[in-house]
């Protein structure tokens, strides 16, 4: 009787065990016999006699899986009908013999979505040149696996290496229609960068048995903070073409240290089979903040760092100077200013390149730094050594002084995963510092705490200020439409006005930048001089990125003096300014360039530089002018640019044509409107006064980038010529008077042939009155105030109209 209740005992036994896992292959003839073919090409896989039988394993056949190329190939199986049941038959057995002590995997994944579906259960092997049956256990919940794979490894796995598998088995197949959640049901520490899904092994349909569509989802769909009462979360969702996966996005992205609860209404979704949905949800939590992850802060070898420079920044590590506040570190940074532009960067910390900075987790970038001054700092996050793989420079405006104060840098757009490298720049191009000016700095670290919502009006109380100024206002987070929605027109979100708040509008544009963080205000023609301008964020226009309303934002500035001498080199006429012996292209091959009618306005010529690929992408176009550029009158350029893109251009003057051993100073502007005119200014403040020997311009646009593109300019203007020869000249020298200036409505002249032709130019460059002059009269009441270039036979005045 005790005989009979053992086998009764082992035939329940083994169809338990039947029902957990399948026979996937035991490579017999008259068996299972499935060719494991490679998913990546390089491992050879064939059935063969068993090269050792033993006890075991007696089997005649197995199968023979060779290492040919790659050492993470895998062997596996075409997709099923079906999908394993890895979840609840989470071991699975087989039979190996190895040369060498290895880890064998098993994979399962998704067939097509092999990316998003899959999990692997290893094992090691420590018993070589004989038979082993190894079992491997998978930790998963995933229901839609439905392809299985073998692979090896470990530090013996090598080319050339020759494994024997038999007797493989795999979990069974759902019998049952099942959904899921992601992240499932009770998970904690999530990442708030989790991709949220629901998917089933069947697909879905709504209750009346109609399709499903993206349309419906946002009622289908319940998602929540904290549990089913709470606040409703919006957001978006899709559904896959097989019905079977669903994707959901929250507007406003997960916060850290949450609780959500997300479910699927049972009530108005079902199976395509018309069956009901079991009521079901996931209620998972996202992991807290990343307060603080220190990376340099000058004080213990494992977060101090070497530094290296570039354009002649000093740098040395020294004692507090200032131990108080928000900084009592006993060591910081010392970074002094050089003569021309320059800035710092970190090297290796703790004898070696920093980690990867990951910006889903940690987006946040925190200094501490202390100045003597006002100063504009600016980081930049980028690869060592491969600088120009970098973040882009985000620019903080310091006006608390001689004190620590600590920067929070906004790098949250960035999507980067090679940067690990800090470089900071302390007023750079010398907005306010002179050569010897030092500020400190301390504390470089990152998290994920958001900055508290704030905004810097960049101008706010400068005075003298450049009448071709662009103005900014920065934002400690992500500007956004007071309603939530994405900023497309910076236009509608501020504006500059004459005097104060109630003054008159002045016409301008505005754009926001590609991290959402800075608007930047571009008055249409230069301002007037020694006035003063209000500009600011309307009222009731925007919000911060997570919901906070924008107000109060706005400040005033007063503009300089004086106003830029300028002397129109090429304006692309037939009969116009052409002050140029050579205007040709560099390159290898040159560019093609020709003059054209302007894409905006048929009336006008423009050039027109189809830049190439040549010289890495530094070809330009190249001026020779008829004098030398005289820097004792003035020392501002100016071009209009038409381009398909927001870039930058380069303006370089010197004293031979191309690079060479001649002196030569540069700067940039940007362009910041695609497809639009903008006039852009290039201040030279750096060549002496004294300098006599320039008259080569060079123009580069979008420089160092190798890609091709068409690009059009026009109205290229500088200082004056040196001496008599000038073909420009000021009206004293011809003795000719203007006058009333300013004024209203006309102008008289006197000194003049009545035959001649007065041209206006405003201060972007642009022609806005062509006419004779007629009884030494003319009418310019029709145009708008401001500063313009009245121009009589090539002698020009500034002429305001008020």
């Amino acid at each position: 009787m005790k005989s009979f209740q053992l086998f009764i005992l082992f035939l329940l036994s083994f169809n338990i065990c039947s029902q957990q896992i399948q026979l996937l292959s035991d490579f017999e003839i008259n068996g299972i016999e499935k060719t494991f073919v490679n998913w990546n090409g390089s491992l050879s896989s064939t059935t063969v006699d068993n090269p050792s039988p033993d006890g075991i394993n007696s089997s005649e056949k197995v199968g023979k899986l060779t290492m040919i190329e790659d050492l993470v190939s895998v062997a596996g199986l075409p997709s099923i009908d079906g999908y394993y049941d890895a979840e609840n038959n989470s071991a699975v057995t087989m039979k190996i013999w190895t040369p060498v002590e290895i880890n064998i995997n098993i994979k399962l994944e998704n067939n097509p979505d092999w990316g998003g579906h899959n999990t692997v259960a290893t094992t090691a092997v420590t018993q070589t040149n004989q038979w082993v049956e190894v079992t491997l256990n998978f930790n998963t919940n995933d229901i839609l696996l439905n392809k299985f794979g073998i692979f090896f490894s470990g530090e013996n796995n090598a080319i050339g290496n020759t494994y024997y598998i038999d007797d493989v088995t795999a979990p069974n197949l759902y019998t049952e229609k099942q959904l899921r959640y992601l992240p499932s049901d009770g998970k904690t520490n999530v990442s708030k960068n989790t991709e949220l899904k629901i998917y089933s092994n069947t697909s879905l349909v709504k209750i009346d048995n109609t399709e499903l569509t993206n349309d419906d989802l946002v009622s289908s769909i319940i998602f929540k903070e904290n549990n089913a009462t709470g606040t409703n979360v919006t957001f978006t969702a899709t559904i896959n073409n097989n019905k079977n996966e669903i994707v959901i996005s929250s507007n406003d992205g997960l916060t850290n240290d949450t609780t959500y609860f997300l479910s699927i209404d049972h009530t108005m979704v079902a199976y395509n089979d018309a069956s009901n949905l079991v009521p079901s949800s996931s209620t998972f939590t996202t992991e807290p903040f990343l307060v603080n992850q220190m990376l340099i802060d000058f004080e213990s070898n494992k977060t101090d760092a070497l530094w290296s420079s570039w354009g002649g920044a000093g740098f040395q590590k020294i004692e507090n100077p200032d131990k108080s506040g928000i900084n009592t570190s006993n060591y910081v940074g010392k970074y002094t200013v050089p003569s021309g532009d320059a800035g710092i960067e970190n090297g290796d910390v703790n004898g070696s390149k920093l980690s990867f900075f990951d910006y889903s987790v940690t987006p946040y970038f925190r200094v501490k730094i202390w100045a003597p001054k006002p100063v504009k700092v600016r980081m930049q996050l980028q690869n060592d050594p491969n600088y120009g793989q970098n973040s882009g420079e985000k620019e903080i405006y310091v006006t608390d002084i001689n004190q620590w104060v600590e920067l929070v840098y906004n790098f949250s757009t960035t999507t980067a995963t090679n940067h690990n490298r800090v470089q900071l720049y302390f007023d750079r191009s010398h907005g306010g510092s002179s050569t010897g000016d030092v500020y400190y700095f301390d504390d470089i670290h990152k998290g994920d705490t958001p900055p508290t919502a704030s905004s810097t009006i960049v101008q706010d109380g400068l005075t003298d200020l450049e009448v071709y100024t662009t103005l900014s206002i920065t934002g400690s987070l992500a500007y956004v439409n007071n309603d939530g929605s994405e900023i497309v027109d910076g236009y509608n979100n501020v504006e500059l006005r004459l005097g104060q708040s109630t003054g008159e509008i002045v016409p301008s544009r505005a754009i926001l930048s590609e991290d959402k963080l800075t608007f930047t205000i571009v008055p249409n023609e230069m301002l007037l001089p020694n006035n003063t301008y209000w500009y600011g964020i309307k009222e009731n226009s925007t919000n911060y990125i997570g919901g906070t309303s924008v107000s109060g934002v706005n400040g005033t500035f007063t503009t300089s003096s004086t106003v830029p001498t300028f002397a129109i080199y090429d304006d692309n006429e037939t009969e116009g300014v052409a002050e140029y012996v050579v205007k040709d292209t560099m390159g290898d091959p040159p560019p093609d360039f020709s003059v054209v009618n302007d894409p905006a306005d048929v009336s006008n010529n423009v050039l027109k530089w189809d830049k190439n690929s040549s010289w890495g992408g530094w070809n330009r176009i190249s001026y020779e002018l008829n004098n030398f550029i005289d820097f004792n009158n003035d020392d501002v350029f100016s071009l209009r640019v038409l381009s398909p893109e927001t870039t930058y251009v380069r303006l370089k003057v010197g004293s031979i044509k191309g690079d060479g051993k001649n002196t030569s100073f540069e700067t940039d502007d940007n362009v910041l409107f695609a497809n639009q005119w903008q006039t852009l200014y290039f201040k030279l403040s750096s060549v002496p006064d004294d300098q006599s020997d320039y008259k080569y311009i060079s123009i580069y646009i979008n420089g160092g980038n190798g890609t091709t593109n068409t690009f059009y300019i026009d109205d290229l203007a500088g200082p004056p010529f040196i001496g008599s020869t000038a073909s420009v000249s000021h009206f004293n020298d011809r003795e000719i008077i203007m006058y009333p200036n300013p004024t209203s409505d006309y102008i008289y002249f006197k000194g003049i042939n009545s035959k001649e032709t007065i041209k206006i130019i405003d201060l972007s460059g642009k022609t806005v009155l062509n006419k004779d002059i007629t009884n030494n009269i003319v009418y310019v009441g029709d145009l708008s105030s401001g500063v313009y270039l009245i121009l009589v036979n090539n002698s020009y005045q500034k002429l305001v109209i008020n």
